[in-house]
């Protein structure tokens, strides 16, 4: 089942049909992701100079005390892929938030409007370790 889902999701980020308002961020974490523990990963609309700002306590306050602020949150399970699909306006930019149980230097990936809508992110032990975008 697991390469199933896997497989469709690269099916799914070799098609273009699918409309820009569509955007896909497939996440793979290694069996080692949070210390092996699962975490969340939150995706919401921001711009880049409050992508900057954005502090990690204060993405986690977000979290708790209002989630309807996020277009996605998903559980990640170390050493498993999960493709989040959603819709964003054409010109709006999101950030990704891994919500680590002690966070690395690199915990949000920024996603400008601009670019494609389709990444993919490897997350190590406590950080992003890589983010490719095509």
């Amino acid at each position: 089942m697991r390469c199933f889902l896997i497989c469709i999701s690269f099916i799914l980020f070799s098609f273009d049909f699918l409309g820009s308002d569509q955007t896909f961020i497939q996440i793979k974490a290694k069996e080692t992701a949070n210390h092996t523990t699962p975490f969340y990963v939150l995706v919401k609309p921001t711009s880049f100079a409050q992508f900057l700002q954005d502090d990690y306590h204060k993405i986690v306050e977000e979290k708790l005390t209002d989630d309807s602020k996020f277009l996605q949150v998903a559980c990640i399970i170390p050493g498993d892929t999960k493709l989040i699909q959603f819709k964003t306006p054409e010109k709006e930019s999101v950030a990704v938030y891994c919500i680590f149980t002690t966070p690395g230097r690199d915990w949000k990936y920024f996603i400008d409007a601009e670019g494609p809508r389709k990444v993919k992110i490897l997350i190590g032990e406590d950080e992003i370790q890589s983010a490719s975008r095509f």
